[in-house]
C-alpha cells in the first residue's frame, strides 16, 4: 500500500488489484488512526482511495 498527503486534507492510498475495495462511504481502522472513504478509482495497476481522517 502507498499513502500520499494531498494538500486538501485528503491522503490518497494505493491498493493492489488483489485487496478487497472499498466502497465509497466505508471506514478504515488502522493502528492509529481511522480514515472514511471519501472515492474510490480503479485501473489497470491497482485501486487508488482517497480517504479523510475521522
Amino acid at each position: 500500500m502507498w499513502r500520499v498527503n494531498l494538500p486538501d486534507g485528503l491522503t490518497e492510498l494505493t491498493l493492489s488489484r488483489e485487496a478487497p475495495v472499498p466502497e465509497v462511504g466505508d471506514i478504515l481502522i488502522g493502528t492509529t488512526e481511522t480514515w472514511e472513504v471519501t472515492e474510490v478509482f480503479r485501473d489497470t495497476v491497482g485501486v487508488r482511495i482517497y480517504v479523510r481522517r475521522t
